[in-house]
């Protein structure tokens, strides 16, 4: 039988074995980090530029403190947290996704929804976990298994990655052309002023030296044209050209376009929207890095079905326990009949030209772009990402 003092003093053999065991520091992620939470499945994977990199059991919320399901992002990180809603239990190795009490930490996972609605994660991975994420890292949460990105391509998000010279405002003229009726205006003053006079208007030209005539008071040479006040820069120009990551929210219910960059709102402008009667779902499309080397980005996307959702049949057209059946899963989708979704609704979005000559500068590898039906819920706001609460 070991001794205390044993312990302090293994054999070297023995110690070399324990410090083969201990954990590679984990690696630091290539392209856009992304955390799929499945509450069916009680589990996380971790995707890095779309790639699974790690997996997971958790244990998430039990009826009466449901953890929510949609799309959030990692707005807070502390080492040593403790609970300031549930007598301050401790949440070690705390990752916040909203403000109103929602986290992943270390905690108990016993196989099966146990949380207040928290996402636990067993110790080990909970530390392997903080070592990958930073502030901003994406979180979708599902019901089903519905969380993995699969790439897309389509016109709208080649648009969002073109060079900034293809995307200037359609009513910008190019350098050479005709002048808008106010430029000539101010052309022609110059002229009027100048000392060659107007010949096209009958305009003599002004002796050098000379006042005029009928008001002898008047100074001898033309006074110089007032300088033209430079225009403010648009609005939210200082946020954009701020730190931090470049994010897009798309909302049919405000029929907007909002702007955030670095957690930070900047503008947001109205957009088009055809059939905007029609339900757009929830899309969350990030940038991530090509493949090969020099070949620009890709896109990728999660969406979440609003029928898988609610069940897909309306309440009270079912027992009790059918109804909390489906309140528990997602009904069976596609990852076809979800990327028809996400091409619809990209379809039928169109950005202001202007808008987009601002944005395409600064899409880099992590910007993101939701589309949503909702508007801005109250989990958006000061120090967060765009949060879309599906249920």
């Amino acid at each position: 039988m070991a001794t205390p003092a044993d312990a302090g003093h293994r054999h070297p053999t023995e110690a070399g074995k324990s410090e083969a065991r201990k954990p590679e520091p984990p690696k630091q992620p290539s392209g856009p980090l992304l955390l799929a939470v499945s509450i069916g499945s009680q589990k996380v994977t971790v995707y890095d530029n779309g790639t699974p990199v790690a997996t997971s059991s958790v244990s998430t919320g039990v009826p009466g403190h449901p953890t929510p399901t949609g799309i959030f992002s990692v707005i807070q990180k502390q080492r040593w947290h403790h609970s300031n809603l549930y007598s301050n239990a401790p949440m070690p190795y705390m990752q916040r996704i909203t403000w109103s009490g929602v986290a992943l930490h270390a905690g108990v996972v016993p196989g099966h929804p146990a949380s207040h609605g928290c996402i636990r994660l067993p110790a080990g991975f909970a530390v392997r976990l903080w070592g990958m994420t930073k502030i901003g890292a994406r979180v979708i949460i599902t019901r089903g298994d519905g969380g993995s990105p699969h790439e897309i391509q389509h016109p709208r998000l080649a648009g969002l990655t073109t060079k900034p010279e293809d995307a200037k405002p359609e009513n910008a003229k190019p350098e050479g052309a005709a002048r808008s009726p106010g430029a000539v205006l101010v052309a022609r003053t110059d002229a009027i002023t100048s000392d060659s006079g107007d010949p096209e208007h009958g305009v003599p030209a002004t002796p050098q030296g000379a006042g005029n005539p009928d008001n002898p008071d008047s100074a001898t040479s033309a006074p110089p044209a007032p300088k033209a006040e430079p225009a403010p820069p648009p609005k939210g120009e200082d946020v954009l050209h701020g730190p931090g990551q470049l994010s897009l929210f798309v909302s049919r219910r405000e029929g907007k376009l909002f702007v955030r960059k670095g957690f930070t709102p900047a503008f947001d402008v109205p957009i088009t929207i055809a059939q905007p009667d029609k339900p757009l779902g929830t899309h969350l499309f990030t940038a991530g890095r090509a493949a090969t080397e020099g070949a620009g980005m890709r896109w990728l996307v999660v969406s979440f079905s609003d029928r898988a959702a609610s069940g897909g049949a309306p309440h009270g057209s079912s027992s009790r326990g059918k109804r909390k059946g489906r309140a528990e899963r997602e009904l069976p989708v596609t990852a076809d009949a979800l990327q028809r979704s996400a091409i619809d609704a990209l379809d039928r979005i169109e950005l202001p030209a202007d808008a987009l000559a601002r944005l395409i500068p600064l899409v880099t590898t992590g910007t993101s772009l939701v589309i949503s039906d909702q508007g801005l819920g109250g989990e958006t706001g000061k120090d967060t990402d765009f949060i879309v609460v599906t249920k």
